[in-house]
């Protein structure tokens, strides 16, 4: 969408090392210049002030004709038009998705990937490492911090973030929270995959951290 790119950034430095010997730039088509039409207009205004001309190959504009600034607009509008559509059929299938119970992203930890059956699965090796965690917190005699320092000496890799969240997630109760997408309100879903806490641990744990969080802030 943008022009940050590493050979555009090379052709941009090359460009400056050599103003006023350089007339013009090409590309194939308007497209492959960029796909944001605001991005696209910034540009060419950049390129010009150097004196060069970017033009397409095989949709050239003879900028010498005033009127053929409508067809330039097209060109560049036409890409970006393409892409939000796109990105609205993407986001229309990911809400699908995830109102049938599919998590869509990375396991996180207590899960793997299936390639195969495309949802996520108990990691039998990690598992053991979320009930414990959920086990000793919902006892509510350690911060989530001493819980995590002391499971991270049995291998549990997390951050102390990463493991805030863990404990927070729905996910591990067999659940999959849907983001509110247009007209429809965030809404939670049974998932397609096992859970690894009950519900009733999972509610203890958050009247423990609710209670606990000025004690784990302190925390360094």
């Amino acid at each position: 969408k943008g022009f940050d790119r590493p050979a555009y950034n090379e052709l941009k430095t090359f460009l400056k090392a050599n103003k006023g010997k350089v007339d013009g730039v090409l590309f194939t088509q308007w497209s492959r210049f960029s796909r944001d039409i605001t991005e696209s207009y910034n540009e060419i205004k950049r390129l010009r002030e150097m004196g060069v001309q970017p033009n397409a190959i095989e949709q050239r504009i003879d900028f010498s004709i005033p009127e053929n600034q409508y067809l330039l607009a097209i060109y560049l509008a036409a890409p970006q038009v393409e892409n939000d559509r796109l990105s609205d059929r993407t986001k229309v299938g990911m809400n699908q998705a995830l109102k049938q119970g599919r998590w869509l992203w990375k396991a996180p930890f207590g899960y793997v990937n299936n390639k195969v059956t495309k949802l996520i699965e108990i990691d039998e090796k990690a598992a053991p490492l979320v009930i414990e965690a959920f086990g000793i917190m919902e006892k509510g005699l350690l911060t989530a911090e001493e819980v995590r320092r002391r499971l991270q000496l049995n291998g549990m890799p997390l951050t102390k973030q990463a493991f805030l969240t863990m404990l927070q997630n729905k996910i591990y109760i067999g659940k999959i929270v849907v983001p509110a997408f247009k007209d429809e309100p965030e809404q939670i879903v049974n998932g397609l995959h096992k859970a690894i806490i009950d519900p009733e641990t999972f509610e203890k744990v958050q009247y423990v951290m609710n209670g606990k969080k000025k004690s784990y802030k302190g925390i360094t």
